[in-house]
């Protein structure tokens, strides 16, 4: 449910059809500053989980 507000789109709805609609949709006008800072932030989650464990 998060990819297509990654790529700078609107939040997807519905059932995996229409994500899968408006992942396509958003690829096409994809915000390659929303892209990297979600990757930015994807990469501090999994780094933090990583050497910061509960």
């Amino acid at each position: 449910m998060q990819i297509p507000k990654v790529l700078g789109s609107g939040s997807g709805s519905g059932d995996l059809l229409e994500l899968l609609e408006d992942i396509r949709d958003a690829l096409r006008h994809v915000n390659l500053l929303s892209v990297a800072l979600g990757a930015v932030s994807l990469a501090i989650i999994v780094a933090a989980r990583r050497f910061m464990p509960k």
